[in-house]
Parts: structure tokens; C-alpha cells; sequence
């Protein structure tokens, strides 16, 4: 009979599968989101220059700051553009230690740090971004019109009665329009954008981790393995965008995300069983006379991995889905699964669930989540469950 926790995780694994389904089929159609035409070439490539770049984290990301309980690390970005091509470049390394976030400032720090090149190739015809093509000649109307621009048309043909209306303009558009003088009749006024892309990597890593073995001989109770491997990994991502902010949508269905982001992707190469193992605090009591007469003793904690730490060669399939029902605030889901060549090890695999906040000004770099993740361990067919908090989140939404 199976454990109870298994047949619960299966069943959140099968609650995801739908949701992504579900969030797909209800954005599989363009005409049912957005009015008007697609972006032409030039503009093409004059919105993947600003909006993938920022997507993907170029050189203005800055850095990151990740936590979890198997490590914190600060991460960095550089990111080129490659025109000829419709793709970035971009070389990322991190550094910071494998030891819990209180033993940061101490001697008792272990270091990590890797460093990884990839490249995004982004595919022209599976990359959309439609625009209202009646907002030209609804410009002035809007700019010097009421202060409620709802009532104005965004039908193709307003005179004909029958048509249905596509969506309603927001207040918060003409003050756009009468606050920013570079909004003109001609500037396209996007409603609905489509990012597909594919992703090369391949990365380096090195960690050193603590662990905690009674069966050694004493002095050899606590060791600290190094983990240096090499890894190559291809993704295929897809990101859809509809802007809420400026328009209120009122064809079919109402209600749109403000964003979807969901990633598949395959890797190859020297991995470990890290996520299984659960941590344990060692105390050591320490004695000492003073001037012969009276003894003094101190105490020393130590956070160390319990069980066997194996490593193995893996191909390990992963996903990662964002659902942004409201602005500022995401859903997140992602897991991997690894199968691995050795024999002697069982393959197994982690699922988590989380809340990202973000924020959508381009000059804030408020960006969070929190998560909580199950991953199995074989060996005595448990969950070894993790909280942490995430702001790698493979994507800077838009």
C-alpha cells in the first residue's frame, strides 16, 4: 500500500497538469485577447531590444539575492544582444555559502559558487504582440475627452450597432496620454504580447556542504564534501502578457491574468542528493581550567547534513509555471525529476508551491517569493520538505 503523503503529492502533481492545461486553452486563441494587428519586422526587433532583454535579466537587473535551506548566494547578470539572430547572450555567476542564513557572519561559512553561460533564441512567429488599431483615431477623444473614457468606442466599425465592443478605455490612459508628451496618435497602444523562446545553458558548479556521521571515528564525525560538476541544460519557454493597466477587457471572458509564464526544460549531467537529506544541529561542549582552581566550558552548534550523501549522473526533466491572477502578485508552481544512470541509487524528484510578489515600475527591484517544497527520499519513503525564499525566478515579468 502506498504511502498516505505519496498519493497526496501525486494528486497535487495532477491538479497542476490541469491548471496548466486549463490556463493555455483559455489563452490559445490571440483574436479573443487583443484588437488590432501584429507587430510588424522592424518593430520586432525593436521590441525584443527592451522587453526580452528585461524578460530574461540583462545587465539592468543588477543582482539577486536567493535563500533556501540548503544555501544563500548573491547572483549577477550580463546579457548581450545578438541582432542578426533574435537572441541573448548571457553569462551569470553567483557566490555566497552552503550554510543556514545565521551562519553567514561566522567562521563556520562553507562556500559555493558557479558560473554559466546561456543563450535565448527567440522565434519571430510564435512571438506576438498585438495593438488596438482603433486608438488613432480615438486619440483625441480620449486625451481631451470626460475624465471616464469607457464611453468612447473600441469597436472596428462603430457604426455598425451590432458589434460587439473589444474592451473599454481606462481613466488611467489619458492621464497617461496628457502626462507623457512621447504618447502620440501613432504610437501603438499594446494590448497583448506573446514571448515564445528557447534556451541553451550550460553551467559550472562548485559547492562545499557539512555533515554529521556518529559512526565514524570522533575526529572524523564532521566532514565536508566538495561537489564540482558540470551541467548542460535546453529549455523551451513560453510568456504571455495582456495590459489591464490602460484598457478594461470586455469580449468573452472578462477576467485575464495579468501574466502567464511557463517553462519546460531537460538537464544533463553530474547532480546530488542534496534535497533528500535533512539537517541536524551538532553540539559540542567544551572544557577548560582556569588557574588550576575552576572550570570553564563553552558551547559550539554546528548545522550538518545526516544520511548518505550520494552524486550521479542524471537527466532531469523540470518546469516552472507563474500565474499572475492580479498585478503584483503571481502563483507559483515548479518541480524537477531526476533519472539517474547509476543502479545502486533510486531515481526521485520535488514539487513546491509559492507566492511571488513583484512590482511592475520599471525603476523598483521589489522582486520576492516565497515557497514550500517536498522532495521524496527513498530511503525511508519519506517528504523531506523545505521553505525558502525565491527571487531567481527565471523571468523579470513585465
Amino acid at each position: 500500500m502506498r504511502n498516505p503523503q505519496y498519493q497526496i503529492q501525486m494528486k497535487k502533481i495532477t491538479i497542476f497538469f490541469a491548471t496548466v492545461n486549463i490556463a493555455f486553452f483559455c489563452s490559445n486563441s490571440n483574436n479573443a485577447f487583443a484588437q488590432g494587428n501584429a507587430e510588424t519586422q522592424s518593430n520586432f526587433k525593436k521590441m525584443r531590444r527592451t522587453e526580452f532583454t528585461k524578460l530574461n535579466g540583462g545587465i539592468q537587473e543588477g543582482y539577486r539575492i536567493n535563500y533556501n535551506s540548503e544555501k544563500t548566494n548573491i547572483e549577477g547578470s550580463l546579457a548581450r544582444e545578438l541582432d542578426k539572430v533574435h537572441s541573448l547572450l548571457q553569462l551569470t555567476a553567483s557566490v555566497g555559502t552552503t550554510t543556514n542564513l545565521s551562519q553567514l557572519f561566522t567562521q563556520d561559512v562553507l562556500p559555493t559558487f558557479s558560473v554559466g553561460i546561456t543563450h535565448h533564441y527567440l522565434f519571430q512567429k510564435a512571438s506576438t504582440w498585438f495593438y488596438d488599431n482603433t486608438f488613432s483615431r480615438n486619440y483625441s477623444a480620449i486625451k481631451n475627452g470626460p475624465s471616464n473614457p469607457s464611453a468612447i468606442s473600441t469597436k472596428n466599425n462603430p457604426i455598425d450597432p451590432t458589434e460587439a465592443t473589444v474592451f473599454e478605455y481606462k481613466n488611467e490612459l489619458r492621464n497617461k496620454i496628457n502626462k507623457e508628451s512621447n504618447i502620440t496618435a501613432s504610437t501603438p497602444l499594446y494590448t497583448y504580447k506573446k514571448f515564445t523562446w528557447l534556451s541553451t545553458n550550460i553551467k559550472y558548479n562548485n559547492s562545499k556542504y557539512q555533515f554529521y556521521d556518529n559512526k565514524r571515528l570522533f575526529n572524523n564525525q564532521l566532514y565536508e564534501p566538495i561537489y564540482d560538476a558540470w551541467t548542460a541544460k535546453i529549455s523551451i519557454s513560453n510568456y504571455r502578457y495582456w495590459n489591464k493597466s490602460d484598457v478594461n477587457w470586455v469580449r468573452r471572458i472578462h477576467w485575464r491574468p495579468n501574466f502567464i509564464y511557463f517553462t519546460a526544460g531537460l538537464q544533463y549531467g553530474l547532480n546530488n542528493n542534496i534535497q533528500q537529506l535533512k539537517k541536524t544541529t551538532v553540539t559540542d561542549i567544551l572544557s577548560s581550567t582556569v588557574s588550576g582552581t575552576s572550570t570553564r566550558q563553552t558551547t559550539k552548534s554546528t548545522n550538518s547534513y545526516t544520511g548518505d550523501y550520494n552524486e550521479f549522473h542524471s537527466l532531469t526533466p523540470s518546469f516552472d509555471l507563474l500565474i499572475s491572477p492580479i498585478q503584483s502578485c503571481a502563483v507559483n508552481i515548479f518541480g524537477d525529476y531526476n533519472f539517474i544512470k547509476e543502479n545502486s541509487i533510486q531515481n526521485f524528484g520535488s514539487i513546491a508551491t509559492g507566492i511571488y510578489f513583484y512590482s511592475g515600475e520599471s525603476q523598483s527591484k521589489i522582486n520576492i517569493g516565497v515557497y514550500h517544497k517536498w522532495t521524496r527520499n527513498n530511503n525511508d519513503d519519506t517528504w523531506v520538505r523545505e521553505i525558502g525564499l525565491r527571487t531567481s525566478i527565471p523571468i523579470t515579468p513585465l
